[in-house]
C-alpha cells in the first residue's frame, strides 16, 4: 500500500525539493531531458495538480511564491538552456509575459507542435488570424530574428508596441513563433527556422498519440496522480473530456495501472511505480500523559489543515 507521506518524498526526490537544487547547466539539461514538460513557476491556484517546477527545482526546496531573485537566478540558467536548443520556453496560458510559464525538452515538441501547431507551418498564419500576426510573421519570415521595436518599425509606426507584443505573444502561443533571449534584450524568430525538423514531424504525428505520450511523462513526473490532476496539469494541451478519454483507453489497455490512496485512486505507468521506502513512526514521548477533553478541544481548534 502506498502512504501520502511516501509519495511526498519521492516526489521531493524527483523535483530537487530535498535541498539538491539544479545549479549548472548540465543538470538542467538533463532533468529537463527527463521530465519532458514542465512548468517555469509555480502555478498551484491556477493549476491543481502535483507537479515539478524550474524555478524550484533551481532552489532546491519547495515554494509556492518564489521571490524575484530565486526567478531570475533560474532565468539565468534557463536562457543558457534554451540557447542549446535542447530545451524550449512556452507560453501556453496567454500571459502578456516574455518569461515562459511552460518548458519543453525539444524531442517533446512535435507532441506538442501536434497538438496546438499549424500543420501549414511553412505559410504564414490563415484563418481568422489577425492582419498584425500575419505582418509580424512575414516580417520574420523575410528578415529574419528581431526585437520588438524593430518589428513595430517594421510593420508601421502607427502600430503601438504593446499591440506588437501581443501579436508575439498570439504567435508564441501557436508555436509560430519562440523568444530568443540575450543580455538585457530578446528577439523573435519563427519556429520553421529555429526547429524545422520538429515542425514537419508535428504535423505527422496524431493528436491522441501525443496525448498519450504527454500523460505518460506526467504520470513518470508525478510518480502517481488522480484523474482530475491528470486533467488540471494537461488542461493547456486538450480538453478535460478528451484527456479523460485518453486516460481511459490507455488504462483499458493495461498501459495504466491504479492504485488506492485514502479514498482517491491514482494512476500510473504500469510496470514503472518505484520502490517506496518505510515511513518510520514518530517515537510516542514518554510517559505522557493523556491530554484532557479541553486540551483535545484545543488542538482541533488550531490544527493546520
Amino acid at each position: 500500500s502506498l502512504t501520502s507521506q511516501q509519495l511526498i518524498e519521492a516526489r521531493a526526490a524527483l523535483w530537487h525539493h530535498n535541498a539538491t537544487p539544479i545549479l549548472t547547466l548540465e543538470e538542467a539539461a538533463s532533468w529537463v531531458a527527463t521530465t519532458g514538460f514542465l512548468l517555469f513557476l509555480p502555478r498551484r491556484q491556477q493549476l491543481r495538480a502535483p507537479s515539478p517546477t524550474f524555478v524550484e527545482a533551481t532552489m532546491g526546496r519547495l515554494e509556492h511564491t518564489p521571490g524575484r531573485p530565486e526567478i531570475e537566478n533560474a532565468l539565468s540558467i534557463a536562457h543558457r538552456l534554451f540557447a542549446t536548443g535542447e530545451a524550449f520556453p512556452l507560453n501556453l496560458l496567454g500571459t502578456l509575459n516574455e518569461e515562459p510559464d511552460f518548458l519543453i525538452a525539444r524531442d517533446r515538441l512535435p507532441w506538442l507542435l501536434s497538438l496546438r501547431g499549424d500543420r501549414n507551418w511553412k505559410a504564414a498564419p490563415g484563418g481568422r488570424t489577425s492582419p498584425l500576426n500575419v505582418s509580424v510573421w512575414k516580417l520574420l519570415d523575410e528578415q529574419g530574428e528581431l526585437t520588438a521595436g524593430e518589428i513595430r518599425s517594421g510593420v508601421g509606426r502607427d502600430v503601438s508596441e504593446a499591440s506588437v507584443r501581443r501579436a508575439l505573444i498570439d504567435l508564441w502561443g501557436t508555436l509560430r513563433v519562440f523568444p530568443r533571449y540575450h543580455d538585457g534584450d530578446t528577439t523573435w524568430a519563427l519556429a520553421k527556422t529555429l526547429c524545422p525538423k520538429e515542425c514537419a514531424k508535428g504535423t505527422t504525428t496524431s493528436q491522441g498519440a501525443a496525448l498519450s505520450l504527454f500523460l505518460a511523462d506526467y504520470l513518470r513526473s508525478a510518480i502517481a496522480a488522480t484523474e482530475d490532476e491528470i486533467a488540471s496539469f494537461l488542461s493547456p494541451l486538450a480538453s478535460r473530456s478528451r484527456l479523460r478519454e485518453v486516460l481511459h483507453a490507455l488504462t483499458a489497455t493495461r498501459q495504466l495501472s491504479t492504485i488506492p490512496l485514502g479514498p482517491n485512486t491514482l494512476y500510473y505507468v504500469a510496470g514503472e511505480l518505484p520502490e517506496f521506502p518505510e515511513i518510520a513512526a514518530p517515537e510516542p514521548a514518554a510517559e505522557s500523559a493523556a491530554p484532557s477533553s479541553q486540551e483535545t478541544e484545543s488542538v482541533s481548534e488550531n490544527a493546520t489543515p
